[in-house]
């Protein structure tokens, strides 16, 4: 992560459109400049408040999302770990058929996060892996995969996009 203290705030904007104005907060860092839109006026003052807070506090910006660098709170987690960490979160409070819902689902959003296509896994591999095995706690915590989904489990592992570059998406 690249890192900068040439930061400059502009003032807020209102732009006006036809289901109500936004309001624009501008800025730049490194001569690169971002905006953010909000709703309501008192979203973008307290943004661009943080943002003239942490130019004064002589805090570096980060140079790829233009916000400060010590706001980055975006954990370094995979996709992978995060979806098993939410898998585990919601189980012992949830039914059967919303715990297959959320196995469902999640096992069939993950194989678009994925980062490499060499060396992938059948879909039938990447769903047995995830749908059966990952996003299952009981069985997760029962012991290591089958030998038969753990190189799938392995490779999913590997290759999930960071939850920080979701983050950065637009």
């Amino acid at each position: 992560m690249s890192t900068s203290y040439d930061v400059r705030v502009w003032k807020t904007e209102t732009v006006p459109g036809a289901r109500g104005d936004r309001f624009k907060v501008r800025w730049a860092v490194a001569g690169r400049r971002w905006k953010q839109s909000f709703r309501s006026a008192a979203l973008a003052d307290s943004f661009r408040s943080e943002l003239v807070a942490a130019a004064r506090k002589g805090e570096p910006f980060d140079t790829e999302t233009g916000r400060p660098a010590t706001a980055q709170a975006v954990p370094t987690t995979s996709w992978y770990e995060f979806a098993c960490s939410y898998v585990d979160m919601k189980w012992s409070d949830a039914a059967g058929k919303s715990r297959m819902g959320i196995a469902e689902t999640l096992a069939t959003v993950t194989p678009a996060l994925l980062t490499e296509r060499r060396g992938r896994p059948s879909q039938s591999a990447l769903r047995s892996a995830l749908y059966g095995w990952a996003f299952n706690t009981r069985v997760r915590n029962a012991g290591d995969p089958p030998a038969e989904l753990a190189d799938a489990i392995r490779w999913i592992e590997t290759y999930t996009v960071s939850v920080a570059e979701l983050a950065n998406c637009k």
